[in-house]
């Protein structure tokens, strides 16, 4: 299991890199949302996704530099985005 938190402000994203694909992600926010004053058909609402992505990094071997023979390897990342009122908490665990 790997876990980490996030302190958030305003709209980004960030890439978490990974030790391989979990089973499972759970991600959400520590404390409720204070409110935020606004005009009503426009309520805004804190949002917060995410994404598993794999990245294949073509390497050559030690000992075949010069014919060409590649080893992949391959990267995990958990890639979080946001937009929020205020700054908020957010925790994230990933299973394997």
């Amino acid at each position: 299991m790997q876990i980490g938190t996030l302190t958030v402000t305003g709209k980004g994203k960030i890439e978490i890199p990974l030790r391989g694909w979990p089973r499972k992600v759970i991600l959400f926010f520590k404390q409720c949302a204070d409110p935020v004053p606004c005009d009503f058909p426009h309520h805004h609402r804190d949002k917060l996704s995410y994404q598993v992505i794999r990245e294949n990094v073509r390497k050559p071997h030690k000992h075949h530099r010069h014919h060409h023979h590649y080893h992949v390897e391959r990267k995990y990342f958990l890639v979080v985005k946001w937009k929020v009122a205020s700054v908020r908490d957010v925790y994230w665990f990933a299973f394997y």
